[in-house]
């Protein structure tokens, strides 16, 4: 492995890369500092060739070093190793720095030098590597002083993310970390400073801004220090990411530096993982799937390294599309053998999965099982490291087929033959797939920078990571430069997680209790889970928990995306039915028996299934109308069951005489104002032209009507009704006032959602959102911008029994919160409400006022929000109106 990776150096400094024949043919003055007015993009570019030349710069190149550029030259001999002219230079820099100067720079330059003339020390002593000399008392010195000013100045560590410039603040504190300079230093509030989160917040802002040969000296760095803490999985993967940043530079002096430390962890291993390799080199797999010795296997299994490489081996086995290369008896003999799963972590959760896989394809269930909850053990594991809801949802995306395969290895093909404690397993399973985003936050695990994450920087996030253009990785990955935030919370947050997997552990049925619990008598919850050839189906009630099975997402996804189209503007009333009957049959029909006296359904929907008005589907029948679900059964909707039994507890535990008839009417706001705000949320900048948000959004007519109805029907009911529109709908006057006081909750306005991408006329694309959001009246003395975003509304606390989203898609989903956890809806829920009426798609003004009209009346009538929106619909269905004006909305949350 260690020839393979050989070759591959070889090959790559078999002729002078591309960044180093430039530096050695550049003009003496390549590096000249000219001071204009130009200087801040002038200095960054000077700095980016630096970190770009890796760890060979050509510092002679860099004069004269004066004034506010000077600390370039002390930068350039800390990358450069040359430690003498590093001291030098920042000692020189510290005097020549402007007055106006930041500190930040001043402590910066002070470390450099700190750093540096330890180094100078240590090889005075000829001692190859820094952090076994002892400190040197000038550069301890150096080093205290540097962080009196950091504590007195309470500097954020992270910097300012907009500043490509403010970067390596965090990245120096840890050098001087590692070689003994600052020992047991804390931060402002008296937390210590800790080596590893530093180089988490200085990858972070290096990603985040390009800086790519500063990244894979990081990478590296961290590589040296989870091989110190004994985190060989982790320090495998940061080694593999620098790995890759050099192969596309074509550094040699870097890749040597990699080389070495592959020679290391094979001395640690016995062997080494080769880095990813090309398509179609897949020796290694196919020496392992077949030639193998039971200790050889043994021997694999024993290290994160050989663990990977078996994952390789059974996928690459696995993927043959004939399945003619066998995977050797011994291979399954000594998996099927392995019970030893205590230090399987991070990236071993491949080995989980495949090697489950393999087993349950040779009948060999038991230990499948055993294979895939370690492989769900290291998955929760890591995704329990992550601070925010964003990261840890991207993590999870590629991940629910482990999920998915032991699923199947409890229930399998007959559903109707398996015990209780299999249909409780698996619903926990099933929930860890949905809405999780959304359960951390119910569960206490807030995020504080959802609220202010910024987007990525679209300039370099391509280049960060191949594949990956355009992802929220990079805009998640910055909030772990919130080090104070997080430093805080994340012991808590991963002792609450492991309490919890420990306690699902030993009371896998303690889920299906809970939520049978919560259930009415006559009510059902229906939980659907949609994987690639079949799916499952709980069926939950009072009396206990069922299972069915249910056709695939195959076939189950056309005949979603066919019904879908038909309520476009070309309806087909005929085929509508048909597709109607079709999913009633598909989707309901399996678990008919169990619902015969049921009242009303909470649908927990899964995948395409989302998207699907379940109040349409009809039973077949030959009579002229279609048999509507919504007729006979109240229909109400839940981002998963574990979502609703939080709910559902929190709502028992509210004061009994908390509920109240304050109503909040908000809406009608004027969007006379230019779009600027809303580019900030945009996640691809439109091409050309400037226009107003009454360009893109049209004018409600409708809006202030409704309003007024609804204001007109409680106020006659004895609802204390405030009202606000036009100007009064204020985002500052939201921001500011107390939304707890009121038990409805109504707002007539235009909303965003991932389902949006508007046209402009003068704009060739559309705008699309990195968040969902309602758009509101901009109060011109107010700081606000009349966008409440998703994230804002996090940050509110609201105890309305009802909050209506009278608004276009405001009921449709947001990854950030976890899939199915229906985005603006989702999150007002988590502030405190119990229920929330969303759209998912657009729908006619009037069509929306009458709708409104029908549901206030059996609001004021006294019945339940869901009771309330299915005597509304099916008086529109009845008065022949089309399903698409009034199948659009739903009640999502708590039953």
């Amino acid at each position: 492995m260690l020839l393979a990776l050989t070759a591959l150096f070889a090959s790559g400094c078999s002729r002078p890369s591309a960044a180093r024949t430039h530096a050695q043919s550049a003009p003496p003055t390549a590096y000249h500092l000219q001071i204009d007015g130009d200087a801040s993009a002038r200095l960054s570019a000077l700095r980016a060739r630096i970190d770009a030349a890796g760890a060979d710069p050509d510092c002679a190149q860099l004069e004269p070093p004066i004034g506010d550029s000077a600390w370039l030259a002390a930068w350039c001999g800390l990358r450069a190793g040359d430690w003498a002219l590093s001291a030098q230079q920042a000692h020189a820099a510290q005097t020549n720095l402007a007055p106006h100067n930041s500190l930040r720079r001043q402590i910066e330059l002070l470390l450099i030098e700190a750093i540096a003339r330890q180094e100078t020390a240590a090889a005075r002593q000829n001692i190859q590597t820094s952090p076994s000399a002892p400190p040197d008392a000038h550069a301890v010195s150096l080093a205290t002083r540097a962080h009196h000013l950091w504590l007195n100045a309470r500097i954020p560590m992270h910097g300012n993310l907009r500043d490509p410039n403010a970067g390596d603040l965090a990245n120096l504190y840890a050098m001087a970390l590692e070689r003994g300079l600052l020992h047991d230093a804390k931060d402002p509030d008296g937390r210590p400073l800790r080596r590893g989160a530093l180089l988490d917040i200085a990858r972070s802002e290096y990603r985040d801004f390009g800086r790519l040969g500063a990244l894979s000296q990081t990478l590296r760095a961290s590589f040296d220090f989870a091989v110190e803490r004994g985190q060989l999985d982790q320090a495998i993967e940061m080694l593999e990411r620098a790995f890759a940043l050099d192969i596309a530079s074509e550094n040699p002096r870097a890749l040597a530096r990699d080389l070495a430390r592959f020679e290391r962890l094979n001395r640690l291993l016995g062997q080494v993982d080769a880095p990813p390799k090309q398509a179609g080199t897949q020796g290694p797999a196919r020496t392992i799937a077949g030639q193998v010795t039971n200790s050889h296997i043994e021997h694999l299994l024993a290290t994160p390294a050989g663990r990977r490489r078996l994952a390789d081996a059974i996928a690459w086995t696995r993927a043959s599309p004939t399945r003619t290369i066998a995977a050797s008896p011994l291979l399954i003999d000594a998996l099927r053998a392995h019970g030893d799963f205590d230090d399987w972590h991070g990236e071993d959760w491949r080995l989980g999965f495949e090697g489950g896989q393999l087993l349950a394809e040779h009948g060999q269930l038991t230990p499948a099982k055993r294979y895939f909850q370690a492989a769900i053990g290291a998955i929760e594991e890591m995704r329990g490291r992550l601070p925010t809801p964003a990261l840890r949802q991207e993590f999870f995306a590629d991940k629910r087929k482990v999920y998915m395969a032991l699923v199947d290895a409890y229930i399998g093909l007959d559903t109707t033959q398996r015990t209780q404690a299999n249909y409780q397993r698996s619903l926990v399973l099933a929930n860890a797939l949905k809405a999780r985003g959304l359960l951390d936050l119910l569960d206490g695990d807030v995020d504080p920078a959802l609220a202010t994450e910024p987007r990525p920087n679209t300039r370099h996030s391509t280049h960060l990571r191949p594949g990956r253009a355009g992802s929220k990785h990079a805009r998640a990955a910055s909030a772990l430069a919130q080090l104070e935030d997080w430093s805080r919370a994340q012991r808590s947050n991963l002792s609450h997680r492991a309490a919890q997997t420990a306690q699902s552990k030993r009371s896998p049925n303690t889920l299906a209790r809970q939520v049978g619990a919560q259930l009415a008598p006559n009510t059902v919850l229906l939980e659907y889970l949609i994987m690639p050839r079949r799916s499952y189906l709980w069926v939950i009630s009072d009396q206990g928990i069922k299972m069915r099975q249910l056709a695939g997402r195959e076939d189950i996804a056309p005949l979603v995306d066919a019904f879908i189209r038909t309520l476009g503007e070309r309806p087909d009333p005929a085929r509508q039915r048909a597709l109607a009957e079709r999913l009633y049959v598909e989707l309901i029909g399996p678990a008919q028996d169990l619902l015969k006296s049921a009242d009303q359904l909470i649908i927990a929907p899964d995948g395409k299934l989302y998207d699907l008005p379940f109040e349409m589907l009809a039973r077949p029948t030959r009579s002229a109308e279609p048999d509507y679900l919504m007729r006979d059964q109240v229909v109400t909707y839940t981002p998963s069951s574990a979502v609703f039994e939080r709910l559902m507890a929190r709502k028992a535990a509210a004061q009994p005489d908390s509920s109240t008839t304050r109503t909040l009417l908000i809406g009608d706001a004027n969007l006379d104002r230019a779009a600027i705000d809303l580019l900030k949320l945009a996640t691809n900048l439109p091409d050309s032209g400037m226009f107003s948000l009454g360009d893109v959004f049209p004018k409600l007519p409708g809006a202030r009507a409704e309003l007024d109805a609804i204001n007109t029907r409680l106020g006659a009911r004895d609802f204390e009704v405030e009202m606000r529109v036009g100007e009064m709908a204020a985002e500052s006057w939201m921001r500011n006032a107390d939304l707890t006081q009121y038990g409805i909750i109504h707002v007539a306005a235009h909303g965003i959602s991932d389902a949006r991408s508007l046209q402009v006329a003068s704009v060739q694309s559309g705008l699309e959102f990195n968040q969902p959001a309602l758009l509101l009246s901009r109060d011109p003395e107010q700081p606000d911008d009349g966008i409440v975003t998703l994230g804002e509304l996090l940050s509110r606390r609201t105890a309305a029994e009802m909050v209506v989203l009278s608004g276009c898609t405001t009921g449709r989903g947001w990854q950030t919160l976890g899939a199915g956890a229906f985005g603006l809806a989702g999150a007002i829920l988590y502030t405190g409400s119990s229920s929330v009426v969303a759209s998912m798609w657009s729908v006619e003004d009037a069509d929306t006022s009458k709708l409104m009209a029908a549901f206030y009346r059996g609001i004021a009538d006294g019945k339940t929000p869901a009771q309330a929106l299915q005597s509304g619909q099916v008086a529109m269905s009845k008065a022949g109106m089309s399903p698409a004006s009034w199948a659009a909305f739903r009640v999502i949350g708590g039953g």
